[in-house]
């Protein structure tokens, strides 16, 4: 699979010829800035700028906030959360359903670069999960990563980043197998190639990603094995974008992007799962003053399988993100998503994943921010009969006390609903949970 990226690479430079231009993406500079790190020169004006607007979340508050600790050329930001969560079906159960409280403790750290050219920035962050009860639920989890900008000149720069996570599967993650005696872990290596050029009016984007997926073996509640390693693969994305400003605040563009998943460790009576497929797009993104901003697109997905007993999937695909500014103390965020996602069920190739959501935070106070949400998910299974409706919704305060510490409350409620004669469990969880961050 790394094989594609070499030969993609030329075409992804290809977008680096000198030509003048103006301005460039801030896609991720909003996290950059706040770690302390630059952004691109042309970032700070042009046809593709898209900070006009500042949602709740994003407005600075520097008397709620702390400064960067300084390294050097480097700025580190470090903070521990700790939480109490109340969950009342911690299995995703729909008989029997067991309770529990969990006690969270999540650091993180990001070191990045304040230099007026390029970029360079390391993360790391880990989640403890410890339940009081159930100690077989109990999960540690971790995250590594490191990222850099290359600022070629004005309008064109190269990014790249890889990272190293060790994660567990949710109980609640679409085709989960319902009967392991612990949640299922995984590890999952992962590295990114960018690069980006602008033309004036014009923005090219190449991008290769490589994410590998690699799954520990489970156990039954009897002490039987579950074999998860036939789960384990690469999958590989190469894409590419063009978008023309038709003002300084609204943009067209036109997306491609081609996967490739490589199962590995199928066992004899396993059906391959290896898949490739692409996804192409058209729509825009725009930052109009005081009143929207995001980006939206349509188009057609395709997934064809190696084994013809796995029939192909194809079929709409569209995503997006709207923020609308009603006022400046309020942030409605509308999201939509469409898309091919591989399942944990052997007998089907894979499902439609179609979700709905929206938003919306409020600034009561300067240091108390209140939001709420909707959330609704449609998986459309393929090659059996099945169909999962699964509805989410919260409500949470946000509290900040001082520069230093900051307090969470919230509640959610989550809902799945499987028919079809393939369907699977039906249930419903509540959690509350109440969270105390600290700032370095």
């Amino acid at each position: 699979m790394n094989s594609k990226i070499v030969y993609a690479a030329p075409l992804i430079l290809a977008a680096m010829l000198p030509v003048r231009a103006q301005a460039q993406s801030t896609e991720g500079s909003t996290a950059l800035k706040a770690a302390g790190g630059a952004t691109p020169q042309a970032d700070q004006a042009g046809y593709f700028q898209r900070d006009r607007n500042v949602s709740v979340r994003q407005r600075p508050k520097p008397e709620y906030s702390k400064d960067p600790i300084p390294f050097g050329g480097f700025q580190l930001l470090a903070n521990i959360t700790g939480g109490l969560e109340l969950n009342d079906n911690i299995y995703a159960s729909d008989t029997n359903e067991k309770s529990d409280t969990i006690v969270r403790i999540q650091p993180s750290a990001i070191l990045a670069s304040n230099w007026n050219r390029h970029q360079l920035a390391f993360t790391v962050r880990a989640s403890d999960n410890e339940y009081l009860d159930h100690d077989s639920e109990s999960t540690f989890d971790y995250f590594a990563g490191v990222s850099g900008r290359l600022d070629v000149y004005s309008g064109a720069y190269v990014r790249a980043g890889a990272s190293f996570e060790r994660d567990t599967e949710p109980r609640t993650a679409s085709g989960v197998i319902a009967n392991t005696r612990e949640p299922v872990r995984y590890y999952q290596p992962a590295a990114f190639l960018e690069a980006v050029r602008e033309f004036n009016r014009v923005r090219v984007t190449g991008r290769a990603d490589v994410r590998d997926y690699q799954y520990d073996n489970a156990n039954d509640f009897y002490g039987a094995p579950i074999y998860e390693k036939n789960r384990d693969r690469t999958e590989t994305k190469l894409g590419g974008k063009v978008e023309y400003a038709v003002s300084p605040d609204t943009a067209v563009f036109v997306q491609a992007v081609a996967n490739w998943h490589d199962y590995r460790n199928r066992r004899p009576a396993d059906i391959s799962r290896t898949s490739n497929g692409y996804d192409v797009s058209v729509g825009v993104n725009t930052d109009i003053s005081a009143l929207l901003r995001g980006e939206v697109s349509v188009g057609y997905l395709s997934q064809s399988y190696d084994d013809s007993r796995f029939k192909d999937i194809s079929g709409l695909g569209a995503r997006g993100q709207l923020e609308w500014f009603p006022s400046q103390l309020t942030t409605v965020t509308g999201t939509v998503s469409r898309s091919i996602e591989d399942g944990a069920v052997s007998s089907a190739a894979g499902y439609i994943a179609s979700s709905v959501g929206v938003q919306v935070d409020h600034e009561l106070r300067r240091n108390i921010i209140l939001t709420g949400g909707l959330s609704y998910e449609n998986d459309d299974y393929k090659g059996v009969d099945r169909s999962d409706d699964r509805t989410g919704a919260t409500v949470s305060a946000t509290f900040l006390i001082n520069r230093a510490v900051g307090l969470n409350v919230s509640y959610a409620y989550y809902n799945v609903d499987s028919s079809g004669a393939a369907r699977d469990k039906s249930y419903d969880i509540n959690r509350v949970l109440a969270s105390l961050t600290y700032q370095f």
